[in-house]
């Protein structure tokens, strides 16, 4: 079953990828197989629609994206752009899809597979005065939960989940899929998303 970038592009899977980090997916996955990356600008949450109007069946994504995908955001703003006109509808697939073809699903775009991209994200402090003091601030901090109290007090800014969810990732078979994303998430990483078939009903976020 597909469960990897490589799989992916040796069974000649189209990956949107955003411009902005088509550099590196290129540097790490030569495409000198059937597959191959198709670069989009714009929002990163354009891929969704580009998946669905057929364009790829495979995506480089934020892990947020997927959050807020499965949350219904995307499709939402997606929606916003087609009513004000802003994209017509076989552009911003708001309600239909080519792949697979019908009604748009964006729980069927789901993980599969390993991380396979990580860019670090970090704060850096310069070697003096403030280091050690922000250590100790920080170390307390999450020692006494401050951390998770942040986010329980800010749950409502977070997006939740409308798909069914189900046990963790998994191979699955070409067969049973009309296309393939791949996840990018924070940390920055990455990792492989299948866009399932209609009578397929498990996912991992």
């Amino acid at each position: 079953g597909i469960s990897s970038v490589e799989e992916a592009l040796n069974s000649g899977y189209t990956i949107c990828v955003a411009a902005a980090i088509e550099p590196t997916i290129r540097l790490n996955y030569p495409t000198t197989r059937t597959g191959n990356f198709l670069a989009y600008t714009g929002s990163s949450g354009d891929f969704a629609r580009h998946m669905h109007a057929g364009k790829c069946e495979a995506a480089v994504i934020h892990k947020k994206k997927i959050e807020q995908l499965h949350a219904g955001w995307i499709q939402e703003s997606d929606c916003k752009k087609v009513k004000d006109g802003a994209l017509t509808e076989n552009e911003g697939r708001c309600e239909t899809s080519v792949s697979p073809k019908g009604e748009r699903d964006d729980c069927s775009i789901r993980q599969v597979g390993e991380i396979v991209l990580s860019i670090p994200i970090a704060f850096p402090i310069r070697n003096g005065p403030l280091l050690a003091p922000m250590s100790v601030a920080t170390t307390k901090a999450q020692n006494a939960g401050e951390w998770e109290k942040a986010v329980r007090d800010n749950l409502s800014l977070f997006p939740k989940t409308t798909c069914t969810e189900a046990g963790p990732g998994q191979s699955l078979g070409k067969e049973a899929f009309a296309g393939v994303s791949i996840l990018v998430g924070l940390g920055v990483v990455a990792a492989l998303v299948i866009h399932k078939a209609q009578n397929y009903s498990h996912w991992w976020p």
